[in-house]
Formats: structure tokens, C-alpha cells, sequence
């Protein structure tokens, strides 16, 4: 009889053995078809950050089909997936995508809360800065080291809604 820590050993393989399936894959298809893909995976699990580093840019359609599907389906592991996707392969995103990513900044995990907050400051999209600015967003809100990656991407999505006119630098350093 297997224990329960033989099975979670078994899943935790075969997990690390389709990401690693994906890492091969992926830089042999267009943006397109990896979205396809992504949108195929039977049981998406957290994405490796490498798989990033593969990923082709696909038509923006294509992008907010993926977003769209992340959102709901309310599974965190597809929200990363989808969100590194778009960190690694989407540099410019349409409006409703960009709306998608900020939906994902209330998510229920700090992961993808940090990703999404990653990304609005990356793309530097005003509607999703105003809406962190506006929600009175602060990094002192956020304690525990579980909570390191998100401070870090919500003091980025401050100082990007500074540069832009968003909030006094002033507003930023408190």
C-alpha cells in the first residue's frame, strides 16, 4: 500500500517531468501553438520560471484567449502559467488583457498577485497603476517573507505610476 508521501513523491515527479517535457517542446512551436498547448494541458501545475525563457510571442487574440481562460477557471496554477507567458512572450498586451492582469493582482494567491503586479509595471499600463494607486496600495501592508515578491512588484507598479503621473513621488516613499 502506498503511503501518502509516496504519492505526493510520484505527483511532484511527474510534474517536474511535463514541465520538462514543456521546456523541450515549446521552443519548437510559434506563439500560436504554444498558447494552443497551454490551453490543452490536462492538469496544469505552478509553471518553472525557465519555461519563460521558451515561449514565443502569439498574436494578442491568442493572449487574451489564454488570460481570459486563466481567469475562469479560478485555478492559480493556469493563472501562472498564463501570466508567465505573457512576462516572457507578450511585451505589449491589448486593453483587456492588461484589465485580465489586473484582475489577477486580488487573486487569493501571493504568486499570482506578485506576477500580476510584475507584469502592470512591466507593460507600465495606466488603468491597472491607477486602479494599485487608487486601492491605496503600500508595501507596509504587506509583512511576512511569504509576502517578499509581491512588496517588491507593488513598490515597482508605485514608482512606474510616479513616472507617470499617477501618485507624487512623495506618495511613494511612505
Amino acid at each position: 500500500v502506498a503511503s501518502a508521501a509516496d504519492e505526493h513523491e510520484e505527483l511532484r515527479e511527474d510534474g517536474l517531468s511535463s514541465q520538462i517535457a514543456l521546456m523541450q517542446l515549446l521552443p519548437h512551436l510559434d506563439g500560436r501553438a504554444q498558447v494552443e498547448l497551454l490551453l490543452a494541458l490536462p492538469n496544469p501545475r505552478s509553471p518553472v520560471l525557465e519555461l519563460a525563457h521558451a515561449f514565443h510571442p502569439a498574436p494578442p487574440e491568442a493572449v487574451e484567449r489564454l488570460l481570459s481562460a486563466a481567469a475562469a477557471e479560478s485555478s492559480h496554477e493556469l493563472a501562472l502559467i498564463a501570466l508567465l507567458y505573457v512576462r516572457g512572450a507578450a511585451p505589449v498586451v491589448s486593453e483587456c488583457s492588461a484589465a485580465i492582469i489586473g484582475g489577477f493582482t486580488k487573486d487569493g494567491r501571493s504568486s499570482v498577485r506578485a506576477l500580476a503586479l510584475a507584469l502592470l509595471a512591466q507593460l507600465g499600463d495606466e488603468t491597472g497603476l491607477r486602479a494599485i494607486v487608487e486601492a491605496g496600495w503600500h508595501a507596509g501592508s504587506h509583512t511576512g517573507d511569504e509576502l517578499y515578491f509581491e512588496r517588491w512588484y507593488g513598490s515597482q507598479c508605485l514608482i512606474r505610476a510616479a513616472e507617470l503621473g499617477l501618485i507624487a513621488p512623495a506618495e511613494v516613499i511612505d
